[in-house]
């Protein structure tokens, strides 16, 4: 194996220390036999000689211990400031790294701010857009409706104001005096002067002026008497129809009045009292077999009305009379009978029931 430099140095700084010290013996010797004078010139040499080595092992201490510990302290010291340099680079890469981060990162946050109150604002003008469609939808629809119910309740009205004035024209007419019935269809109904009624009549004007005044007078107390049909009307009607389905007779006469009149027009019948009217219930209509006549309720004049409908042969039940009720103090005080299935039509009743 080749010695170290280090080594080597070494063994030389020995080897010149042995050298000096043999020297330093030699002229130690030399004084000793040569005398004082001698003896000094010898000693100065000596000292000479070790002056001479320490500087030389000084020299070699220098070059061989000093110079590399130097050297390696300087090269760890460049490699620690080399550390130092890479770690301060490092650090600053670090840093400008971290500040792109945070530069990103807030660039994000801002981008998702703004995103966000877009999304926002957007939403806001959809819900309002939303709003205001479902607004408009639902003022339409209940435009529609109202307009609907509107015309839907003209409608009824006029419907149950025609169905008023005809069946009470019709009623009115029946029970006026002949007379005063043709005068009110010439001049109301067909609208003749009343010189033209008069020639047709063979009357006079005044005559006949006076007989159209009459029959007005009468329809409107007719229509005076007109009432709308009420909820304990509704159930009277109710309890009238299940007596007359059991045909329970009594339970019939119980409900009306003690004066009830019954009127058929245009014939000239006329049945007073409820016990009459009973006796006509339980003998006349289908020979008093009421359970074979079935009653539908309806409306008429704006009063409670019947529907009667008569079984045939066949098992169907059809047209038979319309009864129209007068109700007083929730009593049956009047019945006006149309034995015409043609105002069923009128009515709005089926002609027929199975």
């Amino acid at each position: 194996m080749k010695p170290s430099s280090r080594t080597t140095g070494i063994v030389c700084v020995v080897a010149l220390l042995l050298a000096g010290w043999a020297l330093q013996g030699t002229g130690a010797a030399w004084a000793a036999e040569g005398g004082h004078e001698g003896g000094l010139i010898n000693l100065d040499k000596s000292l000479i000689v070790q002056v001479v080595n320490f500087l030389i092992l000084l020299l070699i201490l220098q070059r061989l211990l000093y110079k590399p510990l130097l050297a390696k302290l300087q090269e760890r010291t460049a490699a620690i400031q080399k550390a130092l340099e890479e770690a301060q680079a490092a650090r600053a890469e670090a840093a400008r790294q971290q500040e792109e981060n945070a530069a990103r990162l807030r660039a994000a946050q801002a981008e998702a701010a703004a995103i966000r109150a877009q999304a926002l604002k957007e939403a806001a003008e959809e819900q309002k857009r939303l709003v205001a469609a479902a607004r408009a939808e639902s003022q339409r629809l209940i435009d529609t409706a109202r307009a609907q119910m509107e015309a839907d309740v003209r409608r009824a009205r006029d419907d149950l104001r025609r169905e008023t004035v005809e069946l009470a024209f019709i009623t009115a007419i029946q029970l006026l005096p002949p007379k005063q019935r043709a005068v009110l269809i010439l001049r109301d109904v067909l609208g003749w002067s009343a010189k033209e009624a008069a020639e047709a009549l063979g009357d006079s004007v005044a005559a006949v002026t006076s007989s159209l005044q009459r029959a007005r007078m009468s329809l409107e107390r007719t229509r005076a008497q007109v009432s709308t049909p009420g909820a304990q009307e509704r159930a009277l009607v109710k309890r009238f129809m299940t007596a007359w389905e059991a045909v329970d007779v009594d339970g019939l006469v119980a409900l009306l009045t003690d004066d009830a009149l019954m009127t058929m027009p245009p014939e000239r019948m006329r049945i007073a009292g409820a016990s009459a009217i009973g006796d006509f219930f339980g003998s006349v209509p289908n020979d008093g077999r009421l359970d074979e006549i079935r009653l539908v309720p309806t409306s008429a004049n704006l009063q409670p009305a019947l529907a009667a409908y008569s079984q045939g042969d066949d098992g169907k039940h059809r047209p038979y009379g319309l009864m129209v009720l007068q109700i007083e103090s929730d009593l049956i005080a009047g019945i006006v009978g149309f034995p015409d299935p043609w105002l069923f039509e009128q009515c709005g009743l089926p002609p027929e029931l199975t």
